[in-house]
């Protein structure tokens, strides 16, 4: 997405510094209804678009559960294989967006060895699974939340942080009572609930937002449509340019096009480094779905691009 940045910052780098993220996305369809989690691995300083998932879930085409078993049998997902997956995220997030949901990335406070350990922890039992069909998912016990934590909780306690509370049917014995009335499976072991414990959680150091596509074009939009109002104040542009912009941005598809370029490089020297110019250009940039025109706009107006 930032091409400029990016590739200033391969220059730099030696050794890639890794990070690693809790994600979950908001509720969605059946299965989803709960929410997700997943863990992310990248490196550090790129974007969201690069870097690997790893998630457990539910095989929906691969279950013993017998034609005659109970609606609450399938509601839990009894009887489905639980499989661990990796994934690269970006496609996970395409997922999302184009579902309608949000993605909360919350970043964890874990240093090198410990996220290499986690991230070879998580492909070992990924190879376990692949080799042993384990049909033993339940959307409440058995999930991709339950599974995750249990090999998460181990390194916040190494490092003095508390573990993420979770209802582990492993150790149910000792709360059998509660685990009857099933409200502490689903206060602790639903991703969606677990979601604002998780911003509080001292062992995360930063929360990222990932919004659905519309609604992240529309904000996204506005903000274009705000920085051209402050050119024109700043800049004290004709009365027309309000105008001509307004249209080219419901015409989304001349906002690229050459008399573009040529308009904002005559702008550029009205402006004469306006602050509201370059945050007018980098929204410009940000909007820009087609990578030849990312680097256009690089080429054109690095220096605003910073």
């Amino acid at each position: 997405m930032f091409l400029l940045s990016q590739s200033i910052y391969s220059q730099q780098k030696i050794d890639p510094l890794y990070r690693v993220a809790l994600g979950i996305a908001t509720p969605g369809s059946g299965p989803d209804f709960m929410g997700h989690l997943f863990i992310y691995f990248g490196e550090d300083k790129t974007l969201l678009e690069e870097g690997t998932v790893y998630e457990f879930n539910m095989d929906r085409n691969d279950s013993i559960l017998e034609e005659d078993a109970s609606p609450i049998r399938r509601f839990l997902g009894e009887g489905h294989r639980l499989y661990l997956r990796e994934y690269l995220v970006g496609i996970k997030t395409l997922q999302y967006r184009l579902e309608n949901r949000s993605v909360f990335y919350y970043f964890l406070d874990l240093d090198q060895e410990d996220i290499l350990s986690l991230k070879s922890e998580l492909s070992k039992e990924k190879k376990r699974r692949e080799g042993i069909a384990l049909y033993d998912y339940n959307v409440f016990m058995k999930s991709c939340l339950t599974e995750m934590l249990k090999i998460i909780n181990p390194y916040l306690l190494k490092n003095n942080f508390p573990a993420i509370e979770f209802f582990n049917v492993e150790e149910a014995f000792s709360g059998f009572k509660r685990f009857v009335s099933g409200e502490l499976l689903f206060a602790n072991n639903a991703p969606f609930t677990l979601a604002p414990k998780l911003a509080k959680h001292p062992a995360v150091m930063d929360v990222q937002k990932i919004l659905p596509q519309y609604v992240q074009e529309i904000e996204l939009t506005m903000a274009f449509y705000r920085s051209i109002e402050s050119v024109d104040k700043d800049c004290s542009m004709n009365s027309e340019f309000i105008d001509l912009m307004e249209h080219l941005i419901l015409e989304d598809s001349f906002l690229y096009d050459e008399p573009m370029f040529k308009l904002f490089k005559g702008i550029k020297k009205r402006c004469l480094k306006q602050d509201s110019f370059s945050n007018m250009i980098f929204l410009w940039y940000l909007k820009a779905d087609k990578t030849k025109d990312k680097i256009k706009i690089e080429n054109e107006f690095s220096e605003e691009l910073g």
